[in-house]
């Protein structure tokens, strides 16, 4: 969950307290982080140098998820973690405008299954022109979803498990 947020709010991944064990006892949370850091890297034009935007609304699904306070300064002992339950967006999702007046939209699920996402944009509403073209980026890629016309853009996919991607919408000059 820290990373998703961190992710779509453009911060810099980081990992504290790394051990070599980590890479085969905690593989997939590893394995999400260094996406994180892939995506994030090969799309600095909006995570780093583009403005932070509002999103555009979508229906996010919750659930409620085990959460642990560990110490980084006390050690791993069972009696300086503690523990509490706390009702999450299995999605989180920051806007980005870049300098080119690219919009980029970073999602990143946290959710166990697939996640159906759809969701409007009015282009006006992020000073876009009235026709583009809207992508999908991840870390293997850049593929196009559809095409807007008439300043009304429309996304529907579905987030993979623990996915990351980028909704690039790319308007006409």
């Amino acid at each position: 969950m820290e990373q998703a947020r961190s992710f779509v709010w453009g911060m810099q991944p980081t990992i504290a307290n790394y051990h070599s064990f980590l890479d085969s006892e905690r593989k997939e949370e590893i394995d999400y982080l260094l996406d994180v850091a892939k995506l994030r890297y090969k799309r600095l034009k909006y995570l780093l140098y583009g403005k932070f935007l509002k999103s555009p609304t979508i229906d996010i699904p919750e659930r409620e998820i085990d959460i642990s306070k560990l110490s980084i300064y006390v050690g791993r002992g069972k009696d300086n973690v503690t523990a509490f339950k706390k009702r999450v967006p299995l999605l989180y999702t920051g806007t980005w405008k870049a300098e080119d007046n690219n919009l980029g939209m970073a999602i990143a699920s946290i959710g166990d299954d697939a996640i159906p996402i759809v969701f409007n944009i009015n282009a006006k509403d992020y000073d876009l022109s009235e026709n583009g073209e809207v992508y999908i980026l991840t870390v293997d890629g850049r593929e196009l979803i559809n095409s807007y016309k008439n300043g009304a853009i429309k996304v529907e996919l579905s987030i993979e498990p623990r996915g990351l991607c980028i909704i690039e919408i790319v308007p006409f000059k």
